[in-house]
C-alpha cells in the first residue's frame, strides 16, 4: 500500500512539485548573496541580462516603475535597491508559507502575518516576448516572496528555465494616499 501512495505522489508530482522545492533554496540563495554583499553573482545569477529588474514605489496615488539593469551598492535617503534587500538577514529563520492570504494593513501599518510568505503565480506558462515589460505580467506569472518583519516584498521569475529577480514591490506598503 505504501509502495503504491508513493507512485501515486510520483506520477501526480508534475514539474511544479520540483519548482517549488526549488524556491526556497533560491530565496535562501539571494539572502546568502545579500548577506555576504556578493552582488557581482547575485547580478548574474537573478538579474536577467535583457530584462533587468523593476522596482515600484508610490508617488501621491500613482505607482512609479524604475528600471535597473543590475543592483549596484550604493545608498540614497528613500532607500536604494540595495538598501532593501540588505535588510534581510540570513541569521533568522525564514521558513516560507506558501499563503496568499497575507496582506499589508494600512490601518495597523503592518502585516497581517509575520514570516515569509510565498504567493504563487496566477499563471504558470511564462512567455518572453515584448509583453515582459509590462509589470502586470511579471506580477501575474511570478512567485511573489514577502519578508514581513524586513518589509521587503520581491518576485522571482521564471525566465529561460532560471529564476530571476525581476521586481521590487516597494509600493505595497505606502499607505500615503
Amino acid at each position: 500500500m505504501k509502495l503504491m501512495l508513493y507512485f501515486l505522489l510520483i506520477i501526480s508530482c508534475n514539474a511544479n512539485c520540483q519548482v517549488e522545492l526549488s524556491i526556497p533554496n533560491r530565496v535562501e540563495n539571494i539572502v546568502d548573496l545579500i548577506e555576504k554583499n556578493n552582488l557581482d553573482k547575485l547580478n548574474k545569477g537573478y538579474i536577467h541580462p535583457k530584462y533587468g529588474i523593476y522596482e515600484t514605489r508610490k508617488r501621491g496615488v500613482y505607482d512609479i516603475f524604475t528600471h535597473h539593469h543590475k543592483i549596484k551598492e550604493e545608498y540614497t535617503a528613500y532607500g536604494s535597491l540595495y538598501q532593501v534587500l540588505s535588510s534581510i538577514k540570513k541569521n533568522k529563520n525564514h521558513n516560507l508559507v506558501y499563503s496568499d492570504k497575507v496582506l499589508y494593513d494600512c490601518d495597523s501599518y503592518s502585516w497581517t502575518g509575520k514570516g515569509v510568505f510565498v504567493s504563487k503565480p496566477a499563471r504558470k506558462e511564462f512567455f518572453i516576448n515584448e509583453s515582459v515589460q509590462h509589470l502586470s505580467y511579471i506580477m501575474e506569472y511570478s512567485y511573489k516572496i514577502i519578508f514581513t518583519e524586513e518589509d521587503v516584498v520581491f518576485y522571482l521569475t521564471e525566465i529561460d528555465s532560471n529564476y530571476y529577480l525581476t521586481l521590487i514591490d516597494r509600493s505595497t506598503r505606502e499607505c500615503g494616499s
